[in-house]
């Protein structure tokens, strides 16, 4: 255990060595890259991976669990290809904190030879699939810092709801990921593992607070990233790292089993823990497995909401989307402001019903963030809301005003937290990087706040390359049929992923079977 005196220097030093001693000398790069370098392309380039482990880790989640069913790749060989890759990510981008490489591949072969000795068992729906998590989730005999020097040394005394039972669903977890300290900021730098950078330009910022998920998942280091969201914390790396995160409702994925910097008692808005991922169809995906796994049976605090099949009506008629361009405090900068219309006259061309909206009272909900307001004053919003929602099946917004931004910049990010506060699920969904068309503008429309933050867009020389992204939003606990709505809206007029079917795996496995 950490002594009283001792600095959180010392501290800092001792947990950075020992993650980097658990890095194999192999793995390790041998040039080092300036500040403000783009380093997506390392991986497949640095010599690290073979060819068989670029091919594994290139594909979304839902096609790697179909290679594994079908034999062509061992959980073991996926397991290596994506640690691999994952340490390279970390030299990168310092996105990792606690490193199970050796656990994990050990674990893998655990799978493969449960496989080979009951080849007739049905596998778990994540069988060998690697999966991150963000460093608040507790792993039994690991720390959970989440940056502060006075967690280090005190490991987690049980594993936490989540983490659980996607290991009973046959996942590898092979990493935790960074976070900003308190995880109440959307830069990403603490005091104990540091800063982690964007890949697409490592003097911009990864977001936060799931910041190490955006900035992994984003060079492929892992096939789904487990982050959390109280204020954006899911949405805003992905929409910074390019990645789809999507933040459900409360209460529908485990959640309890964290370590948080708040004390019992204190008002916060419901988290949620949810998805980074590199395709719509994967966080899709993972709803549907925590449903079809009885999420509720695990965590007391989950709602007892079903996977339904009959809800796939809605990938068959046109929607109904509202369209929220602005809200009233923060103007949009040219980058996610063009990105957001052309999304939405995409949608409009393919036949989608697009239904212009205004949010109301946007600026007292804000004050209420600000404040941590009654519930009251928060049903009193939500009607208001609802109100002028016209049977809407999704809402088409931002995640923010503006892109990722160099580190420590990030301040003003309304467009995320307004639907926390509401508790209605959302997910970030990239749509391209910044265009040499984007120019500056002096468009400000909301006054001094509006222009110092619509300021921070200096031009696409500055910012070439960097990921935008935009928003869709659905009703509290209609999460099946919101991520259904999304899956269609990315997949036919956003995504240019090339999808295959999502193959048929069975969450009603044995428990043990995928444990031990």
């Amino acid at each position: 255990m950490a002594s009283s005196q001792q600095s959180w220097q010392s501290i800092a030093s001792s947990k950075q060595g020992r993650r980097w001693s658990l890095v194999p000398e192999k793995w390790r790069l041998s040039e080092r890259y300036p500040l403000g370098s783009n380093v997506m392309n390392v991986p497949g380039t640095c010599g690290i991976l073979t060819a068989t482990e670029i091919e594994i880790t290139s594909p979304d989640a839902v096609q790697i669990l179909s290679l594994i069913a079908d034999g062509t790749y061992s959980s073991e060989s996926v397991t290596v290809a994506f640690c691999k890759r994952a340490a390279i990510a970390q030299q990168l981008t310092n996105c990792l904190t606690e490193i199970y490489f050796e656990e994990a591949i050990e674990r893998a072969k655990m799978l493969d030879a449960q496989r080979r000795a009951s080849p007739e068992k049905t596998l778990g729906p994540l069988f060998g699939l690697p999966i991150s998590i963000k460093d608040s989730f507790n792993i039994k005999g690991s720390d959970s810092t989440i940056g502060f020097g006075s967690y280090a040394n005190k490991p987690s005394h049980e594993t936490g709801k989540l983490p659980e039972l996607l290991l009973d669903l046959g996942a590898v977890i092979h990493c935790k990921t960074n976070i900003p300290q308190t995880m109440m900021t959307f830069d990403s730098d603490n005091n104990v593992w540091g800063r982690t950078l964007n890949p697409h330009n490592t003097a911009f910022t990864a977001g936060g607070s799931s910041s190490g998920e955006g900035a992994l998942v984003a060079m492929a280091g892992s096939a789904i990233g487990i982050g959390a969201d109280i204020g954006g914390s899911i949405r805003i790396p992905g929409h910074f790292n390019g990645v789809h995160g999507l933040k459900p409702t409360s209460n529908i994925v485990p959640f309890s089993g964290q370590a948080f910097p708040i004390h019992p008692g204190m008002p916060i808005f419901a988290p949620s823990a949810g998805p980074l991922a590199r395709s719509m169809r994967d966080c899709r995906f993972f709803v549907q497995v925590i449903l079809e796994a009885g999420a509720w049976t695990r965590d007391a605090t989950c709602a007892h909401i079903s996977w339904t099949p009959n809800d796939s009506e809605i990938q068959s008629r046109k929607l109904r989307i509202g369209f929220v361009k602005d809200d009233g405090i923060l103007t949009p900068t040219p980058p996610v402001q063009r990105s957001l219309q052309e999304a939405a006259d995409k949608l409009e061309a393919a036949g989608h019903i697009i239904v212009p909206i205004k949010l109301p009272q946007v600026a007292e909900i804000m004050t209420a963030v600000r404040e941590f307001f009654t519930m009251d004053g928060l049903k009193f919003t939500r009607a208001q809301i609802e109100a002028s929602e016209n049977r809407l099946d999704v809402i088409l917004a931002l995640v923010s005003s503006h892109t990722s931004l160099p580190h420590d910049q990030s301040k003003h990010l309304n467009y995320a937290v307004l639907w926390n506060y509401l508790d209605y699920p959302g997910i970030s969904i990239p749509c391209g990087t910044v265009k040499s068309t984007d120019s500056v503008s002096g468009a400000a429309k909301y006054g001094a706040i509006d222009e110092e933050v619509y300021a921070s867009y200096t031009g696409p020389v500055q910012y070439a390359g960097i990921p935008v992204s935009i928003q869709l939003i659905g009703l509290k606990q209609d999460d099946v049929r919101f991520v259904l709505a999304a899956e269609l809206i990315d997949r036919r007029t956003i995504s240019s992923y090339d999808f295959l079917p999502i193959p048929h795996v069975s969450a009603r496995i044995r428990w043990t079977s995928c444990t031990g």
